[in-house]
C-alpha cells in the first residue's frame, strides 16, 4: 500500500523507545520493595462499557496472589477509586500503584519478562 509515496524505497524506520535512567531507577526501587513478582493490573479504560467490574478485578487479583505474584493495580486519571475498589475487593491481596509517569509504567512492565499484565483495553497502552 505504501509503494505508490516510495515508503517502501526508503527501507525500513525504526522509532526507538528510551526509558530514562531515572524511570527505571523508581521502577527497580518499587520492584525491590515487593517479595513478590509483580502482576501489574490495569482496571481502567478509555470507554465505560469496557470496564470490567471492579470485584472481579479483586478476584483476579486474590487469584494471582494466590499463586505467588504481587497484584499491584494501576491507574491514570480519575481512576484512583476504581483502583481502591479493586484494592478492597482482593480482601488486601493487591495494592494500588503508586502515580507513576507514563515512562515509569514502561521501565516498571517491560522490565522483567516474567511478569503479568492483565488489561481488557489495550489501546490505553499502545498495544493495539
Amino acid at each position: 500500500l505504501a509503494a505508490p509515496i516510495e515508503i517502501a524505497s526508503r527501507g525500513s524506520r525504526r522509532f526507538p523507545f528510551v526509558v530514562p535512567e531515572e524511570a527505571k531507577a523508581k521502577a527497580a526501587a518499587l520492584k525491590a520493595s515487593m517479595a513478590n513478582p509483580l502482576a501489574l493490573i490495569a482496571p481502567g479504560g478509555g470507554w465505560k462499557n469496557k470496564l470490567y467490574p471492579a470485584h472481579l478485578w479483586g478476584e483476579v487479583a486474590a487469584g494471582l496472589a494466590a499463586m505467588g505474584l504481587a497484584p499491584m493495580i494501576l491507574w491514570g486519571p480519575e481512576e484512583e477509586s476504581l483502583a481502591d475498589a479493586v484494592v478492597r475487593a482482593s480482601s488486601g491481596q493487591a495494592k494500588r500503584a503508586p502515580q507513576t509517569s507514563i515512562l515509569e509504567l514502561a521501565a516498571l512492565a517491560w522490565s522483567r519478562h516474567e511478569e503479568l499484565i492483565p488489561f481488557l483495553d489495550p489501546g490505553r497502552f499502545g498495544m493495539e
